[in-house]
């Protein structure tokens, strides 16, 4: 899903013959959402088993996860890494169809989850509160961060995440943005980085800190554009 008009109509055809969909919803690394009667229809008119990877959902209005037990080839995949800030323990869960959850307890690995992670979650979940004013605060500073982008002249994609995806013309101006950011002791996600080498490569991916993190971020966004 690195499209920015991205539609699952488009994959409805080729999907016929699959056993398996995997969406990332919202999507890494644009940030983008597909909207839950979108990813629901699109199970309801499907014979493969749909995982949507709800990972950033923590930033979003939009889940599935309440529908699986009525959509039965629905299955949710959710972490404690990005709302939580777990990611180093390396935790998540899955939320399914009773029957789907029973094939997958049959060929579990034993010991899959580290005695750590799990003495942290109970205790990361009884501060829940806390973990949501952050998020809130994230949510915040995104918005206004993307706003504040517009205003200069930066194309910006819409996002639903805890980062936000920008635009450039070329893969040249990515790449000469991103050289001038390292320089400036600021490090973005760029489509030269392994872990996204699908990502279109005019474009880089900023994560969202704090105001006075994202006030540094923003002069250094502007005075690039005077360059």
């Amino acid at each position: 899903m690195l499209e920015e008009k991205f539609s699952l109509a488009n994959i409805k055809e080729p999907s016929n013959a699959a056993s398996l969909i995997w969406l990332c919803n919202p999507n890494n690394p644009l940030g983008m959402v597909i909207q839950k009667k979108e990813i629901l229809d699109f199970a309801a008119n499907s014979k493969a088993l749909i995982v949507v990877d709800e990972a950033y959902a923590d930033f979003a209005n939009e889940s599935v996860a309440s529908f699986t037990k009525k959509q039965s080839n629905l299955i949710v995949l959710r972490t404690f890494s990005k709302g939580f800030g777990l990611a180093g323990l390396r935790i998540g869960y899955m939320i399914a169809d009773a029957g789907i959850i029973a094939k997958i307890e049959a060929a579990r690995q034993p010991f899959n989850l580290n005695s750590m992670a799990a003495a942290a979650v109970p205790i990361a979940l009884r501060y829940e509160n806390m973990f949501a004013k952050m998020r809130e605060m994230i949510e915040n500073n995104r918005d206004a961060f993307i706003v504040r982008l517009k205003k200069i002249g930066y194309r910006v994609l819409p996002s639903s995440t805890n980062f936000v995806t920008i635009k450039l013309s070329n893969p040249m101006e990515a790449k000469n943005l991103f050289s001038f950011l390292e320089k400036a002791g600021i490090r973005v996600l760029s489509p030269w980085n392994e872990e996204f080498s699908g990502m279109p490569r005019n474009m880089l991916r900023i994560s969202i800190g704090t105001k006075r993190q994202m006030d540094s971020v923003f002069k250094a966004l502007a005075k690039f554009k005077k360059i």
